[in-house]
């Protein structure tokens, strides 16, 4: 059966008040953007409160030079080694909007395969698609944003 999140945003939460909403909202998953170690003290009361988050790697996370990609997702794994219970390479190569990280399938498949040895095969998932464009499609795990 299919497990269903909610994408979070905690910006415009007070942590403590965003715990419960999502506690309340009976959800499994939540996926949020990282930006840097900021979010480590919420991922861990994320786990406590027994939930599963999907952490994305985008644009604002990693930056767009390729050659700091590594040390970056290395920093990454670090901070929220046990947190972490799934991790995105990157967010809608495909697509053109704001929160897009618009990218060539070449590049797109560099950034996953620097996640997956970063933190192994079973653990990530290729990036949010929204275009419906099937050579995206390269992992056998991605996320669907259907709203493109």
């Amino acid at each position: 059966m299919a497990e269903f999140g909610v994408n979070i945003d905690p910006g415009h939460w007070d942590q403590a008040r965003l715990i419960e909403e999502l506690i309340a909202l009976g959800t499994p998953w939540v996926r949020l953007v990282l930006h840097g170690a900021d979010q480590v003290s919420l991922c861990d009361q994320l786990a406590i409160s027994g939930f599963k988050t999907l952490a994305v790697l985008d644009r604002d996370s990693l930056g767009t030079n390729q050659d700091h990609w590594r040390d970056a997702i290395g920093d990454y794994r670090r901070n929220y080694d046990g947190l972490v219970s799934l991790w995105q390479a990157g967010n809608e190569p495909d697509g053109p909007g704001a929160s897009s990280w618009t990218m060539s399938r070449d590049t797109a498949i560099r950034l996953y395969s620097i996640a997956r040895e970063e933190f192994g095969l079973i653990n990530v998932i290729g990036p949010g698609l929204v275009s419906g464009q099937p050579d995206y499609a390269f992992s056998t795990q991605c996320a669907i944003h259907p709203y493109g």
